[in-house]
C-alpha cells in the first residue's frame, strides 16, 4: 500500500504516517508523494511533503503534520495547482522558502512555509515544471 511510513527503530518496523492529512474516507492516502529533508539549526529534520493540492510539515520525523492548502490561481488555469517537484531552502526552519514546480501554472514561491503563494514571474506561465 503506498503511502508516508515512520520508523522509530532505523527500519525494523513502519508505521503509516497520516497525523494532520485529511483523509475522510479513509482512502490509501499519500501514494503519491515527494518528501524533501532538511537539516535545521536545532539539529533536528523538518520534514515537508506533498499530496495532490497539500504541502505538510513535520519537525517528528513524520509522527504528525501541520497541512496547510496551495491556492488556486484562476487567471493562470481553472484547475488546481498540481505540483510536479518542489524544493525546500537549505535554511527552512529560518527563512521558510518553498517553490513548486506545477503541472500547469509554472513556478510558485512562498516565504512563509506556505502561508502565502505568488507566481514566479521570471519562469513562464502555463508551462509544465518538473525540474527546479
Amino acid at each position: 500500500m503506498g503511502g508516508l511510513y515512520t520508523s522509530a527503530n532505523k527500519g525494523t518496523t513502519w508505521t503509516i504516517g497520516l497525523a494532520g492529512w485529511h483523509n475522510p474516507l479513509k482512502y490509501p492516502l499519500l501514494s503519491a508523494f515527494d518528501v524533501d529533508f532538511v537539516q535545521n539549526h536545532t539539529g533536528s529534520l523538518a520534514f515537508a511533503s506533498l499530496s495532490e493540492i497539500k504541502v505538510g510539515f513535520s519537525s517528528d520525523s513524520g509522527n504528525s503534520w501541520n497541512v496547510t492548502s496551495i491556492p488556486t490561481f484562476p487567471v493562470i488555469h481553472d484547475n488546481n495547482v498540481f505540483v510536479n517537484v518542489f524544493a525546500l531552502s537549505p535554511a527552512f526552519d529560518v527563512d521558510q522558502e518553498i517553490y513548486l514546480g506545477s503541472r500547469t501554472h509554472g513556478v510558485l514561491q512562498t516565504f512563509d512555509g506556505g502561508i502565502n503563494w505568488r507566481l514566479v514571474p521570471e519562469r513562464p506561465l502555463h508551462n509544465c515544471v518538473n525540474l527546479l
